[in-house]
């Protein structure tokens, strides 16, 4: 139990209260009866003495949601002071503890999961696919090529990702591993208003990051990216439409699970599709992928 451990590494009992989120003075007795009976005295029996009516899986979740809130108390302890939250708004999802609170597309925030598709532009075909817990798509992008290179033993010629992907350290690592990025770059129209060229180098910018930057400014640039829009939010409407926007399982693991039977759904019918005009087997190298 979560309480017994911070009582045996003598954490006081108005910290363990703030930790587990419970009343200073149910924590004050929590340590009477640790102190009393040892570990075994904190078991829960229920209300007057009865047995627990929480079926073992429930109890499993219980204890998986706290040591999760545990880590995310000691995550929001280590950002900035302004970017810190109140710990009492830090919280665990008892359901599923694994997934975090995010945005929705209707505003609204939920507990979800993070679901990335890399996607070739020619032919459509999901290449890669990952779940995570992270609300944003920063630092994405490494892992994607990755993931592509173990699978076709090379990493795609280019990946054209949205703005949520593109942090300097993202493209700065695949533009040196020899993968060309097609990223928009953040408050571009505003800056071209303010009569400042975002096509610039920055102070900040690597080698890598300032000929990104300068490729965006050109018309090539431009029409290349407008690919993305026909690749990845089609696959992402797709798999939208064939059920996958919420899920009925629990945990990062299954919620994969789930996941990779839509992308083979959707492969199977790119096989169908294309069996005609690309005749013959074989690993082929995606030349663009899209994210």
């Amino acid at each position: 139990m979560r309480a017994a451990d911070l009582f045996e590494q003598r954490v006081a009992a108005a910290q363990v209260a703030w930790r587990l989120r419970v009343s200073a003075k149910s924590a004050y007795q929590w340590q009477q009866t640790w102190r009393q009976f040892g570990r075994a005295g904190l078991v829960s029996r229920g209300p007057s003495g009865s047995a627990c009516r929480l079926d073992e899986a429930r109890l499993a979740r219980l204890q998986a949601a706290q040591e999760e809130l545990a880590k995310l108390q000691e995550v929001n302890a280590a950002q900035p002071k302004c970017r810190q939250k109140d710990p009492a708004e830090v919280r665990a999802s008892t359901t599923d503890p694994e997934c975090r609170k995010m945005k929705m597309p209707d505003g609204g925030f939920r507990p979800a999961y993070n679901v990335q598709f890399a996607t070739t532009t020619a032919g459509g075909v999901i290449v890669g696919v990952d779940v995570t817990n992270e609300g944003t798509d920063g630092g994405q992008m490494p892992p994607m090529i990755e993931q592509i290179e173990e699978r076709f033993d090379q990493k795609p010629r280019a990946m054209l990702v949205d703005g949520g992907f593109a942090t300097v350290e993202a493209i700065d690592a695949a533009e040196r591993g020899g993968t060309t990025v097609y990223a928009p770059m953040k408050e571009e129209k505003k800056q071209l208003e303010a009569g400042q060229d975002p096509y610039a180098r920055k102070k900040s910018d690597t080698d890598a990051t300032a000929n990104w930057r300068a490729r965006m400014g050109t018309p090539e640039a431009k029409v290349i990216y407008k690919e993305r829009a026909s690749t990845a939010e089609w696959v992402n409407a797709g798999t939208r439409q064939r059920g996958l926007y919420g899920v009925t399982v629990r945990g990062q693991a299954k919620v994969l699970v789930v996941v990779l039977w839509h992308v083979l759904a959707h492969n199977m019918r790119r096989m169908q599709t294309l069996r005609a005009a690309l005749p013959g087997s074989g690993t082929r190298r995606p030349d663009a992928t899209a994210v």
